[in-house]
């Protein structure tokens, strides 16, 4: 493990996607973390994988992620000739299938959570702004007003090391939005106190919670295919949802396909 985190592969990770995963390593190392290779390749390891794993069936996506965390790693044992396969690839998950299009927020519960009293200006600024956007929350929170210019945002993408940009025209909503934020900080988006957001971790667990008391059953990351559901229903082309979400229009054409049916964007119009 310990060679594994020190590893190109590793640092080449997203450093939000780095943070959620040292929690997994603390799960692994106390079960696992004494194991030879030749302990990992011998008959019965992933039956002892599984049955740990099943210990954390009260938190299905928890145990679902561990597993993932556990793969990655081994695949990279694989890699390194450390061992020969990796022996809990293709595990199967314990969280129920979801289709596709169940996975955007849909227009009633963006109203909740927007018209909820307990949720602070800020968050919902936030949410608003990732809503509309598209964006990733590690670039969402790093968001400077510099970037956002009289007719488009433009935010280079961290995920692509900052070569390439989205480019998201302000339609109407996004304009109020904009408006309505105070220009208090370089940033655009801030905490209560004024300060910018620590991290992608505190702005997705703050959405996060809420969603959950507010019995939502969606995820900060939907918001992001929300995002292209909804420039579908606004008419937008392929091309500038392209250059909206920092896409290939391959890429784009790939997630309408699987995730936009003709449905669900007839019904996410009436936000429109």
């Amino acid at each position: 493990m310990y060679r594994y985190k020190n590893s190109a592969a590793y640092q080449n990770i997203a450093a939000s996607t780095r943070r959620n995963w040292n929690a997994h390593f603390d799960l692994i190392l106390p079960r696992f973390g004494a194991c030879t290779f030749a302990q990992i390749e011998r008959r019965g390891f992933r039956s002892e994988v599984r049955e740990y794993r099943d210990t954390m069936a009260d938190t299905p996506r928890k145990a679902d992620m561990f597993i993932q965390v556990f793969s990655r790693l081994l695949s990279w044992a694989v890699d390194e000739e450390h061992i020969a396969r990796n022996p809990i690839t293709s595990m199967g998950k314990l969280t129920a299938p979801r289709q596709h299009a169940e996975e955007i927020w849909m227009p009633h519960e963006v109203s909740r959570f927007l018209g909820d009293d307990k949720i602070s200006q800020h968050i919902k600024n936030a949410f608003e702004l990732l809503f509309l956007t598209g964006l990733r929350p590690v670039d969402a929170v790093s968001l400077m007003w510099n970037e956002v210019k009289s007719d488009r945002v433009v935010k280079p993408t961290s995920k692509s090391k900052f070569q390439i940009s989205a480019v998201i025209p302000r339609a109407e909503r996004l304009n109020m939005l904009i408006d309505r934020i105070p220009r208090d900080s370089v940033y655009v988006l801030t905490t209560a106190k004024g300060t910018p957001w620590s991290g992608t971790d505190a702005l997705s667990q703050a959405i996060q919670k809420h969603a959950k008391r507010l019995k939502i059953d969606r995820r900060t990351y939907d918001l992001r295919g929300s995002a292209v559901t909804y420039a579908m229903a606004r008419g937008m082309s392929v091309y500038d949802i392209a250059k909206q979400m920092a896409w290939s229009v391959s890429e784009v054409e790939k997630i309408i396909d699987t995730y936009c049916d003709a449905e669900t964007v007839l019904n996410v119009r009436t936000m429109f």
